[in-house]
């Protein structure tokens, strides 16, 4: 091909044009992924209503009035919250009715055989010792007991009450006699408290002196009579044995009766315990005559040097 022929086909071939480069994807930012999502719509017990259009009621909204007849049924027909809530429920008490054994009341015409049958349905005895008292926590009455338990069903008997409420009755007596007995104890404790710091305010360092007196006096008694008078009662539930008057009373006749019974000797020999002791006191005012009219110790001694003879004339008047 001539160079000419070349150079013009050179010259009008169009150039290859280059396509341009594609610009680079825009990144998605870190805010756009982490948009907020949309709240979730309520729940309807929470109060959510996404149905705006009207929905075809079962029942009108005023079915209550509708079916009430006064404020007394109306009140009563609140407690449903529509009429298939209500209808469910006479069901429900239909199908009760139906599977419990109804008891049918003795009329006022009712003869001996059907008050008897009705007592039988109604777990009563045919008799008033037949009944089967069960007591709780497995206890059984005991022989105290019974005769209580005997009368009382005796009584219940004729009303038509059945072993369960009779148990539950002699249950009730028998927590009631363990509470009684309890709060007892718990009084006697306290006055006893209460009585022997009296007596021990009063008589100081001589109350043991003369509560052993007090024994003194049941010498010749009987047994047990000792026990039976102090323990005792007052009107108001005190006992005897510890009530400060009445043991202040006993101290003051066993001293009486028994004057050199205040010696507390250990071997029992009052008397010459008693005797031994105004020696002492002598003796001890012949060897110190000065501390003993000048001291608050020979004071003490003087004291109880009258006291001993007084309770050794006592003795002697009864001799």
């Amino acid at each position: 091909m001539p160079e000419a022929e070349v150079a013009e086909q050179i010259i009008e071939t169009p150039p290859v044009e280059t396509p341009p480069e594609t610009p680079p994807a825009e990144e998605t930012t870190v805010a756009a992924a982490e948009e907020t999502p949309a709240e979730a719509p309520k729940t309807i017990a929470a109060g959510g209503e996404s149905v705006e259009t009207p929905v075809p009621q079962d029942f009108p909204d005023n079915w209550r009035d509708l079916l009430a007849d006064g404020k007394k049924d109306k009140k009563v027909l609140e407690r449903f919250n529509s009429p298939a809530a209500m209808f469910e429920s006479l069901k429900q008490a239909t199908s009760k009715l139906s599977n419990d054994k109804l008891v049918e009341l003795p009329g006022k015409d009712a003869t001996d055989e059907d008050k008897t049958a009705f007592n039988k349905a109604m777990g009563v005895p045919e008799a008033a010792d037949g009944y089967e008292i069960a007591l709780s926590d497995g206890r059984i009455l005991g022989d105290d007991d019974k005769p209580i338990s005997d009368s009382f069903s005796a009584a219940m008997h004729p009303v038509g009450a059945n072993s369960a409420q009779v148990s539950a009755a002699v249950d009730w007596y028998l927590n009631f006699q363990q509470e009684q007995v309890a709060q007892q104890e718990e009084a006697d404790v306290d006055f006893h408290v209460q009585s022997e710091v009296e007596l021990k305010k009063g008589w100081g360092g001589d109350y043991k002196r003369n509560t052993n007196t007090i024994p003194l006096l049941f010498e010749d008694a009987e047994a047990g009579a000792m026990d039976i008078i102090l323990s005792a009662r007052t009107p108001d539930g005190q006992k005897l044995g510890d009530h400060p008057v009445m043991v202040r009373t006993l101290a003051t006749w066993a001293v009486n009766m028994h004057p050199a019974a205040q010696m507390n000797d250990p071997d029992g020999n009052n008397a010459m315990a008693m005797d031994t002791e105004l020696e002492n006191i002598a003796e001890f005012q012949r060897k110190n005559e000065e501390d003993y009219y000048n001291t608050a110790k020979g004071q003490k001694m003087q004291d109880r040097r009258l006291e001993l003879i007084k309770m050794r004339d006592r003795v002697s008047a009864r001799a």
